[in-house]
Parts: C-alpha cells; structure tokens; sequence
C-alpha cells in the first residue's frame, strides 16, 4: 500500500469537538503532517435529514455521554476543508456516498451521519 494516498480518517473524530476552532486547528495540523496528493475521510452528524428529532436526539445524548456531540450542518462540515480537492460525489450523506441502487434503481434513504473524502493539492 502507498503510503502517500493515507493521511487521516476523521469519521465522527469531529462531532466529539465542539469548538470549531480547536476542529479546525486538529485538521490543519493533520493536514501539514501528510505529503501531497494523501487523502482525508471526514463524517460527522448532521440535522440536514431529520432536523428537530435529530437535535433532539442528540440533547437527550449529550446530558450523560462523553464525549457530547457537535451537530454542524453539511456546509460547516465541508468549510473545514477549504482548498482541498473534494472527491465525488462531495459532501453528502453516508448512504448516498457512491451507493449502489436499490432493487428499484433508487438511491438508498438519506442518514444524518455525512460524509465525504478529500484530497491534497
């Protein structure tokens, strides 16, 4: 295996966080540590799906469970990943990151849990 492609895998490493800046500062200095051309898979929980019963949800989690999740909207989600080189299909949900077609050829359900991978420069 090529290690230059391998960088990070943060899959729900940010929901924990809750201040966008010490997230931004844990990305960045994951970013400087790897060469050109690595890759890093990001997911972290949304409310783009289920809106209030998600955040619900989650206020119900957060008063005893450790670490409390951070809910950012798939937009915040892709911020801290500006100039990079965003793999198709982008930030989407998990279900929907390149998905096989349900026996219906529809695209499977969308889950609050979003994705996605990016490479770089």
């Amino acid at each position: 295996m090529d290690p230059a492609w391998i960088s990070g895998y943060l899959t729900d490493g940010g929901r924990g966080v809750s201040d966008d800046d010490e997230l931004q500062h844990i990305i960045d200095r994951l970013l400087t540590a790897v060469p050109t051309g690595s890759y890093v898979a990001v997911a972290n929980t949304t409310t783009a799906v289920n809106g209030e019963a998600t955040a619900e949800a989650v206020r119900v989690w957060n008063i005893d469970a450790q670490p409390k999740l951070k809910l950012r909207t798939p937009e915040r989600i892709a911020e801290f990943f500006d100039g990079l080189e965003v793999v198709e299909p982008g930030w989407v949900s998990c279900s929907r990151w390149r998905p096989e077609p349900e026996y219906d050829g529809s695209l499977p359900v969308e889950v609050e849990q979003w994705c996605g991978i990016a490479r770089k420069p």
